[in-house]
């Protein structure tokens, strides 16, 4: 499990989804590499990978204990184009922050369970409640699908190794 969550990303393995919804968004940000490739697994404590949304947003790696812990940070300047402020000490009012984390927990019988963590926050503005309802909706359902398109891939690979 771990080798397929550390290749995700934005020019990287994609987004995981099912074989369903893949069918109707090949060639899209939804669609995601069915294979562990050698060239995302070499990711580390202080990297940088591109993220979805408007402007040039980026995901930092904080914390990572293989096989185990991947946290990434997101500061999101709108004033410049969503892009991670130029002074991490002191960033701009409106920075949105976002942090997404990934735990894994070995259950016995070569099984694991996979928890995710994501949370955000707006510096110095208080964020409608509008939008954590609706951000709280997207966020289910982008871990939903994550989840099941994960479970095919895992599933997949394993039928190849048997």
């Amino acid at each position: 499990v771990w080798q397929w969550i550390i290749q995700l990303g934005k020019d990287r393995g994609g987004w995981y989804v099912p074989a369903w919804l893949e069918r109707f968004t090949r060639d899209t940000l939804l669609s995601g590499v069915h294979y562990i490739d050698p060239k995302f697994q070499q990711l580390g404590v202080g990297d940088f990978i591109p993220e979805y949304g408007p402007g040039s947003p980026l995901f930092k790696v904080m914390q990572m204990e293989r096989p185990r812990v991947l946290v990434y940070l997101s500061l999101r300047d709108p004033s410049a184009n969503w892009a991670w402020p130029s002074n991490e000490d002191s960033f701009p009012k409106d920075t949105f922050a976002f942090s997404w984390s990934f735990m894994l927990d070995e259950i016995g019988n070569n099984q694991c369970r996979l928890q995710i963590r994501f949370r955000s926050q707006r510096e110095g503005k208080a964020v409608p409640r509008l939008f954590y309802l609706f951000g709280g909706l997207i966020d289910y359902l982008t871990i939903v699908l994550m989840f099941a398109g994960l479970r095919e891939r895992l599933h997949a690979s394993w039928a190849v190794r048997s």
